[in-house]
């Protein structure tokens, strides 16, 4: 199967990896280049054997001919079946036999003599009565196509068993014409008076033959796996193990470490890539870093447009209340660690609220939010970080507090700073209202201002106490603000 169920019951699909298809892809070509050169030299070995047989079956066929027709005109028939014999003797593999055109083996009776005698019409050759076939009894389908018109060799190659042993014997028919010298004794009716068979045993060339195309094809497989472990693990070596190092180094930079590298020694593509990717990860790391410092308006602004717009805002201002005299009793280590979780649990509340922490200026958190209802969290975060901060300084020798500024309207926010050094901020009389209310604010409160307030007054989760008159520095009169949550105001 190519996918298998997980719990959830939904198919996983398994796939290869680039490794195995490349190797996939070495090894079909291999077989197929490979297998088509050992099954063209299989073939032509075939080919090659069985025309050299051929050819010299019909040459040796052509030779006996003639030497029956020159045994023959004289009349020296005993002279050809005692040639024909001593060949038989003298090669157990090859054997030549002479028969007439009926298949019935010559010299085997006197039909022929009686035959030839009552055409001269004088006692020319002797009769001998006891007579027996000499020669072996021809193939019937092989030797009836040696005997039609026009008279041609006919080449039959067959599996025989002789003394019990199984041998390939070729079996060359060629016929033997009635020439014109022949037809004062055979007559001339006919155009074929006999046929030669020539016989040789090939068992010996075939096991030769298949013997090399069985070491051929071990060849060829040991070949195979050879070039293919070789060519696996080159492409191991250069392409695989790197890809799959830079897709985990890939994998481990998603999930935030930035400490791996890809090791690579040449530079080919793969090394370039290597090289790109470890650039890549140390720019990112950089990035990361940054981005520690830098607001996530700037991130967006850099990676949009940066031009300035004036829009609706909501601003927060968090400041630790006492900490400059918490500062001046504690060790610097202590100091940076109470601030740094201090600061960490603010922002981490502001950022699930959906705001943006615009900036930190000494023990002070600056909060922009925007977009629907951008008034509601903002008052849902200062809530929480009174909580937060008080839970989290719990039972410390001297517990942290926070006092909340919150205001509301149009800002304007753009690059603001130097060529050299800027930042994507938020400015306008809202920005400079939310950090006089944080100032104004006691330890645990939050102030809101008026025109931020009045978005959420009528929601059931939240408690004002207001509204009150509150002189704040910069404004001729006094600013209208609302108490969220506890927290008691002097008018």
């Amino acid at each position: 199967m190519l996918g298998c169920m997980k719990e959830t019951g939904k198919p996983r699909t398994v796939t290869l990896g680039i490794g195995s298809k490349v190797n996939i892809a070495i090894l079909a070509t291999l077989i197929v280049g490979f297998g088509a050169v050992v099954a063209y030299f299989g073939i032509s070995l075939i080919t090659t054997r069985e025309n050299l047989t051929r050819t010299s079956l019909l040459q040796e066929a052509d030779l006996l001919v003639a030497s029956v027709e020159n045994f023959m005109v004289p009349g020296e028939a005993p002279i050809a079946v005692a040639y024909f014999s001593d060949i038989s003797v003298r090669s157990p593999v090859f054997s030549v036999a002479l028969y007439r055109r009926s298949g019935e083996g010559a010299f085997s009776d006197d039909k022929t003599a009686i035959e030839v005698n009552r055409r001269i019409g004088v006692d020319k050759f002797p009769l001998h009565l006891d007579r027996r076939p000499v020669f072996p009894p021809p193939d019937n389908s092989a030797m009836g196509r040696g005997t039609t018109l026009p008279p041609q060799a006919t080449v039959l190659e067959m599996d025989e068993v002789r003394n019990g042993k199984a041998v390939r014997i070729v079996n060359v028919y060629r016929p033997l014409i009635n020439l014109p010298k022949c037809v004062g004794c055979h007559g001339g009716d006919h155009t074929i008076r006999g046929v030669v068979r020539v016989s040789t045993d090939i068992t010996q060339s075939v096991r030769a033959q298949q013997a090399s195309i069985a070491i051929s094809g071990a060849v060829f497989i040991f070949m195979v796996a050879l070039v293919g472990a070789i060519l696996a693990r080159f492409m191991r070596s250069t392409v695989v193990s790197p890809v799959t190092a830079i897709g985990e180094l890939c994998k481990n930079v998603t999930a935030g470490d930035f400490s791996g590298r890809v090791d690579y020694k040449s530079m080919d593509e793969i090394g370039v890539l290597a090289r790109t990717v470890n650039e890549m990860t140390v720019g990112l790391r950089e990035r990361f870093e940054l981005g520690k410092y830098v607001s996530g308006s700037t991130i967006s602004a850099i990676r949009g447009d940066q031009g300035s717009k004036r829009d609706h805002r909501v601003l927060l201002f968090s400041d630790i209340r006492g900490f400059t005299s918490f500062s001046e009793t504690r060790d610097a280590e202590t100091v940076v660690l109470s601030l740094n979780k201090a600061l960490d649990l603010q922002a981490r509340i502001v950022n699930t609220h959906k705001g943006d922490v615009d900036k930190f200026v000494g023990d002070e958190v600056v909060a922009v939010f925007s977009g629907p209802s951008a008034e509601e969290r903002a008052c849902l975060a200062a809530l929480e970080i009174h909580r937060v901060i008080k839970e989290g300084f719990k039972g410390a020798e001297h517990p942290l507090s926070v006092g909340i500024g919150i205001a509301a309207g149009q800002v304007i926010h753009g690059m603001i700073g130097s060529h050299t050094r800027a930042d994507f901020t938020v400015i306008g009389d809202p920005v400079n209202t939310a950090a006089r209310l944080c100032s104004a604010a006691k330890p645990g409160m939050t102030l809101v201002h008026a025109q931020a307030a009045k978005a959420v007054l009528d929601l059931v989760e939240f408690s004002f106490k207001g509204p009150f008159g509150l002189a704040l520095k910069g404004k001729k009169d006094k600013q209208v603000v609302y108490i969220l949550g506890e927290g008691e105001m002097n008018a």
